[in-house]
């Protein structure tokens, strides 16, 4: 292994700088799941899943003290300080060091996943049966395992963080909120703390570049504390925080920069493709009259101020993020422009904006979720050669299809890029820890329609394209049926809460 150096985050030109505080992040520490709140469709069976939380922690749990914390937010050196308002810093570029490791040959893994925030009982509302009740675990501990060995240096978030209403916050509370203070309490730790930080353990120590998705508006409203997710960005003194989570705005951007090549990332809020007429769809719609009129149906001066402006308000989102993207991406140097959003680019979410962009730029890789399973493509689709990847499979309660037990199947999982100077490397994981594809991604000029063919040896040679054809549903067992492209055992627990390795994976 390659020691460590420092992973130069640089803004883009014009923008705001984010410069990282000097204090060292707090210890974690665990909290006590102590009550079920707000369960209307999931009553039985909850206990179990806190469990199944509980026992899958990696911190110890102790109830987190309700005292005034040493410092409660990121006082920033120069241009920025925690926001009056969520909306104050759209468009900017953030920046932080941190520490790098690449495998000795000029590779970095970086880990994806999107739709994932579902373990906390409060949290699921829509009566999750079977396997889907413990997906988020499953995922985690595949994600763990293979960490272990690919050392994954930060993780790119496609949104839906908590489900199924969000940060149980309103959005007309103060950014301070999140803080945790007596008034507003302690929900919005406790869900980064038991279904974050906890969950996904050492993994959650690298930082997480994070986009919002229709569930962290409030599903079916847009009035909870998403906020709130914006803002837990600076609460980076609470016990419940890492320091590591990053979404300072609805949409930013940010270079990274490695020895021999730089990536623009593009964080882009697109979730004005579940912004529909009030009475249209209500269970499927953030601006739902029938959902947001009890609880006030407002978020205040930072919008939408009401259910009738609410579509208006996400089209001016969207209107105003495709001139920001456009200045962006074409003022772009880096090697590689890589897109992060919610909503996949399918014909019902913008996919000819997402296509008049990737030819014009030259976009290289757009990263999503929303639909709740795993997806790869490069070769075909409206927008080739530009690669598409759909990662909702993180355990957000529900999967497209029913998922096969053993993880043979492209339900749930995350995914796995290996970056360098001329391909990305994209492997898609399963919840059982099985490759299900690969491919490599290579740079697309702007207005070019053929993929670049790379010199000398491509990362992929030799790699599988696809897994194994994915399993019918299958009946429980104790143990996992075997797979060439698993690099080592794993098992499932007797309780069925989780898989486990049975020794530390090398690396393939």
């Amino acid at each position: 292994m390659a020691e460590g150096r420092a992973l130069e985050l640089e803004p883009a030109e014009g923008t705001h700088l984010l410069e990282p505080s000097s204090a060292a992040p707090p210890a974690r520490v665990g909290i006590v799941i102590k009550r079920v709140v707000g369960c209307t469709g999931m009553l039985a069976g909850a206990a179990a899943l806190a469990a199944a939380v509980y026992s899958h922690t990696e911190a110890t749990s102790v109830k987190m003290a309700r005292s005034r914390f040493r410092r409660p937010f990121r006082l920033y050196e120069g241009e920025l300080k925690m926001p009056d308002k969520a909306l104050q810093y759209d468009g900017i570029s953030d920046a932080r060091p941190v520490d790098i490791k690449d495998n000795g040959a000029g590779v970095t893994s970086v880990f994806v996943l999107g739709d994932w925030g579902a373990t906390l009982p409060w949290h699921n509302t829509f009566g999750a049966h079977g396997y889907d009740m413990k997906s988020q675990v499953q995922v985690a501990n595949a994600i763990k395992i293979r960490a272990k060995w690919a050392n994954p240096q930060y993780v790119l978030n496609v949104g839906d963080n908590f489900y199924v209403e969000g940060l149980e916050y309103s959005c007309n509370q103060p950014p301070s909120a999140i803080w945790g203070a007596p008034a507003y309490g302690m929900k919005g730790t406790d869900a980064f703390s038991s279904g974050w930080q906890q969950m996904y353990g050492p993994v959650a120590n690298v930082p997480w570049l994070s986009v919002l998705g229709n569930h962290d508006y409030g599903g079916w409203m847009f009035t909870m504390g998403w906020d709130q997710a914006i803002t837990y960005t600076w609460a980076t003194s609470l016990p419940t925080s890492t320091g590591r989570w990053m979404t300072p705005a609805q949409y930013w951007s940010v270079k990274v920069k490695y020895p021999d090549f730089a990536v623009d990332y593009f964080f882009v809020d697109s979730n004005n493709h579940d912004a529909k007429a009030p009475d249209e769809t209500p269970n499927h719609n953030i601006c739902s009259r029938k959902h947001n009129l009890h609880v006030g149906a407002t978020c205040g001066t930072i919008g939408p101020t009401s259910v009738e402006d609410c579509v208006q308000w996400f089209q001016a989102l969207w209107s105003a993020q495709l001139k920001w993207i456009s200045a962006g991406l074409a003022a772009s140097t880096a090697e590689w422009q890589v897109v992060v959003t919610h909503f996949p680019p399918l014909a019902a979410w913008g996919v000819n904006d997402w296509k008049q962009l990737s030819y014009e730029y030259g976009i290289d890789l757009i990263v999503t979720g929303h639909k709740h399973w795993q997806e790869f493509n490069h070769f075909e689709g409206p927008l080739a050669p530009t690669g598409v990847i759909i990662t909702g499979g993180g355990g957000g309660i529900t999967s497209e299809a029913e998922p096969d037990r053993y993880g043979v199947d492209d339900q749930y999982g995350f995914v796995d890029l290996t970056l360098s100077r001329e391909e990305i490397v994209v492997e898609m994981i399963s919840h059982g820890g099985h490759i299900r594809a690969t491919g490599c991604v290579t740079q697309r000029a702007p207005r070019q329609t053929y993929k670049t063919v790379v010199s000398g040896v491509s990362l992929c040679d030799g790699k599988p394209e696809r897994g194994q054809p994915a399993q019918k549903p299958s009946p429980g067992s104790q143990w996992i049926r075997p797979d060439p492209t698993t690099p080592s055992p794993y098992y499932a627990d007797a309780a069925g809460g989780g898989f486990a390795a049975a020794q530390a994976p090398a690396a393939p």
